[in-house]
């Protein structure tokens, strides 16, 4: 969809240049401003740049002055205009100021910025937790590497509301704040070929869920304690997942269990949750299991307590540490294990540096594989997934 937008963008641009040069006077003038103004929209939009729908509405504008000048030459012209023109809305609707990739946005940098501990984890930081956790943080090779301010990740997967329900492809992104919690998470989805916008925020002590058809059409409008809690038991599976060094520094009381297994009890706020953390043989995370995360119910604003769980595999060896690349999302329910979400990291990073044109759109912020990057506040590592 996107390739055969920007298609009728550059037909739109050769459109205005040919009308410009069978014209003279102010209506050549025109078109060829117009022609320039489809021109600057269709680069921007190739490049998924969020400003795209903002020149793009200009030049539609412009054009659609001069085409009711010259109705009887050019009023077949109309039709191109009203198909750009729907694009041209729903643009500003999918990355404009109104949209929830803007409001995402405006919430992640100020959070990607501010003082850091530029000091290392080391082996004295994981003398105090229990050996267990001590060989999975090991095994993680967070030893040596700088301790953990801010995550970002990248993600591509499926997800459904039911187990009746068809899945629905998505592409998400997020960055999680570990010294002051936040999660801050972005996803676009299709459901029956539309877009679905899905925003997770989790701020301070708060947490929302808004959900949007097309951009515009509200499904989901969540918030309240036990989103919050909820919230929280997520914010708690991205740290141990996604930033397990950060475990040497959080507010978290842990428990032995037998076996392969030990419980952590994680608090922000007024919310205390537990969940139990699983491990192979080799302390690798195979599984993260909690009883105080809660379900959305099919109407779509009740939630309803129920056991969840983040079975994990394919731990692969990143610039960033040792991760799980792939894992999926269950609920507990009377009937067995339903299996919701199912998704692979696409995309990792510890501590990257705030940058001002991301992310361009979605699909098409790719994360650097591999390198790392020295800042004013201490070094960014950067990892990718080999696949």
């Amino acid at each position: 969809m996107h390739a055969l937008f920007t298609g009728l963008l550059a037909t739109e641009t050769l459109l205005q240049l040919v009308a410009g040069m069978s014209h003279a006077g102010a209506l050549r003038v025109g078109c060829f401003a117009a022609a320039g103004l489809f021109g600057v929209t269709t680069a921007l939009h190739w490049r998924r740049d969020p400003r795209w729908w903002a020149t793009g509405l200009v030049a539609t504008l412009i054009s659609q002055l001069w085409l009711v000048w010259s109705w009887d030459q050019l009023a077949w012209h109309s039709a191109v205009h009203a198909v750009v023109l729907l694009g041209v809305m729903y643009g500003m609707a999918s990355v404009g100021p109104i949209s929830l990739l803007a409001r995402y946005r405006h919430d992640v940098l100020p959070r990607m910025v501010g003082p850091r501990d530029p000091s290392m984890v080391t082996t004295a930081d994981l003398a105090r937790l229990p050996p267990l956790l001590q060989r999975f943080l090991r095994r993680a090779e967070v030893v040596g590497k700088p301790r953990v301010h801010h995550v970002r990740a990248h993600w591509r997967g499926r997800i459904r509301s039911d187990p009746d329900s068809p899945w629905m492809p998505f592409e998400a992104t997020q960055v999680n704040h570990l010294t002051e919690p936040a999660r801050l998470f972005y996803m676009r989805a299709r459901r029956g070929g539309l877009p679905v916008d899905v925003y997770h925020a989790y701020r301070g002590t708060e947490a929302t869920m808004e959900v949007r058809l097309l951009s515009l059409f509200p499904m989901v409008d969540l918030d309240g304690d036990g989103l919050t809690r909820a919230e929280t038991v997520t914010l708690f599976n991205d740290a141990v997942i996604l930033a397990p060094g950060c475990l040497v520094d959080l507010p978290v009381r842990w428990e032995e269990e037998q076996g392969q297994t030990i419980r952590g009890y994680y608090t922000v706020g007024r919310h205390t949750v537990s969940a139990t953390l699983i491990f192979d043989d080799t302390g690798d995370l195979i599984d993260f299991v909690s009883d105080d995360r809660a379900v959305l119910e099919a109407d779509g604003h009740s939630l309803s307590d129920r056991r969840w769980s983040t079975p994990l595999g394919d731990h692969e060896t990143l610039e960033t540490g040792r991760l799980p690349v792939r894992g999926s999302a269950c609920w507990h329910t009377d009937q067995g294990l339903f299996t919701y979400l199912e998704l692979e990291l696409v995309g990792h990073e510890m501590n990257p540096e705030p940058d001002p044109d991301w992310p361009r759109g979605l699909t098409a912020h790719k994360l650097r594989v591999g390198s790392k990057q020295e800042g004013s506040h201490g070094p960014t590592h950067r990892g990718g997934v080999r696949r």
